[in-house]
């Protein structure tokens, strides 16, 4: 046995072009057969885990294209824990109104705060005033308008994507309304009354459940509504993932079996005198047959230990992207 293991790699430095398109075509189809059976299942546990931090209990998110009235939801009858939002980007900065009661119906803020915020009172992350040297009663300027400083809390939930490039200022639905107001565009204020409250969409919480039957009820209300169920959006996004990781397994894998084939052609062509000899000496088919298949075997082993470290390299790549944990990540 030494000596055909011997025979093959030696065949294997001889023909190094060769041995490398094979190994290659092989780690490739391991590589994507690898990822096709588990980054689904990853992706959806590490993205399900951020959702959970993110918006805590909700099971629907309610939006608009434009600004609509807060009393448009305010009499829905069901039962929900209706968490309405008013967000507001500008120049990098995330404003964001809510009420912190709501917040924390729908456990998407760790706070221990029993009353809203009041006008220009804002919250703050923990990593953000690390940052930028913020403690609780300063005064900060977002968008020219002075807030004082109600209270830091940690990275979780509304804050959990948070990014030093884009910080987040939770303030109250009335304070963010006036920011959006006082820096719209002229085109933009006269869609907007400056004496009612606007809000662009909400967090819901179904706590019976019945999910289909709220996302009824919210579109009768107003058919310009974009209802979309937290879970059932991701698991759409990683079926699409799924097949289209399918769609290169089957590609990558009949490229594969096109040159290993065609190389295997060539590979008898050249072992014919070779397996003659073989056989000349005494050696019985099952042998030759066998030195064949201990070669491919060898082949396959390689191209396995390769496409399975690639794969695994990839998945964490993967997850890190998904997980969306940047400076201002998710506190664990």
């Amino acid at each position: 046995m030494s000596i055909i293991l011997k025979y093959i790699l030696k065949n294997m430095k001889e023909k190094k072009l060769r041995s490398l398109l094979i190994i290659l075509s092989l780690t490739l189809s391991v590589v994507v057969l690898t990822l096709c059976l588990t980054l689904k299942d990853n992706i959806l546990e590490k993205y399900t885990e951020f959702l959970m931090k993110t918006v805590g209990t909700t099971d629907v998110l309610l939006s608009k294209d434009t600004p609509f009235e807060v009393e448009k939801i305010e009499g829905i009858s069901g039962n929900y824990n209706i968490a309405p939002i008013v967000h507001y980007i500008k120049d990098k900065n995330d404003i964001i109104g809510m009420n912190i009661v709501d917040l924390q119906q729908n456990k998407m803020i760790k706070s221990d705060r029993k009353n809203n915020l009041i006008d220009n009172e804002v919250i703050i992350s923990k990593n953000m005033a690390d940052v930028k040297n913020i403690k609780v009663n300063d005064t900060i300027n977002v968008l020219n308008k002075e807030l004082k400083v109600a209270q830091i809390v940690d990275n979780y939930g509304i804050f959990a994507d948070e990014t030093e490039e884009r910080p987040k200022y939770l303030v109250s639905i009335d304070t963010a309304n006036k920011i959006m107001y006082e820096n719209s565009e002229d085109y933009e204020k006269t869609l907007l009354d400056e004496n009612k409250t606007y809000i662009m969409g909400a967090y819901i919480d179904v706590l019976d459940d019945n999910i289909e039957q709220a996302k009824e009820e919210l579109k009768k209300i107003d058919k310009e509504f974009s209802v979309v169920t937290v879970k059932a959006s991701l698991v759409d996004a990683l079926t699409q993932i799924n097949g289209l990781m399918i769609i290169m397994l089957i590609i990558t894998t009949l490229i594969a079996f096109y040159i290993i084939n065609s190389i295997l052609k060539l590979v008898l062509e050249e072992r014919i005198s070779v397996i003659g000899t073989f056989r000349s000496i005494g050696a019985s088919r099952k042998m030759t047959n066998l030195l064949l298949y201990l070669e491919n075997i060898v082949y396959a082993i390689i191209s396995s230990v390769i496409g399975i470290v690639i794969a695994n390299i990839l998945i964490r790549s993967c997850n890190q992207f998904f997980y969306i944990s940047r400076r201002y990540g998710i506190n664990k």
